[in-house]
């Protein structure tokens, strides 16, 4: 215990009340997902080709955890919340792909998400708007 903890344990106790106060203590959740997993640093860019009709999208992002990038195990990105895509590991963090299509149009706008998930189960959460 600490000075603080030593002096407000003395003062507590001629009122009383006696609460041991632990200076050195830690604070963080290990069960909270949010904390142990995170997604940040999106990427994304659109290229149309007017003679082929489609789009081609390139879509990155950074995941880490409490361990560091090397636990996460996969990023899949939900994209409209109806295509379900997995990335790919790009090295350094970062979780990539290029997708082409004819039905995700450069010019629309579209809702991606991103959940990240490491060996231990947590995930983490990532939401943009295109």
């Amino acid at each position: 215990m600490g000075k603080a903890g030593v002096v407000l344990a003395t003062l507590l106790l001629f009122t009383g009340c006696f609460f041991v106060v632990d200076d050195n203590q830690e604070f963080y959740d290990e069960g909270d997902p949010f904390w142990e997993v995170w997604l940040e640093d999106p990427y994304v860019s659109c290229n149309y080709y007017v003679t082929t009709g489609e789009s081609r999208w390139y879509i990155e992002i950074y995941a880490d955890s409490v361990g560091g990038p090397d636990d996460i195990i996969g990023v899949t990105l939900y994209l409209d919340t109806y295509e379900v895509i997995d990335l790919g590991y790009a090295g350094q963090g970062r979780w990539a792909i290029i997708v082409t299509s004819y039905y995700y149009d450069c010019y629309s706008s579209h809702y991606l998400q991103f959940v990240g998930t490491d060996y231990y189960g947590y995930e983490g959460y990532y939401s943009m708007p295109w």
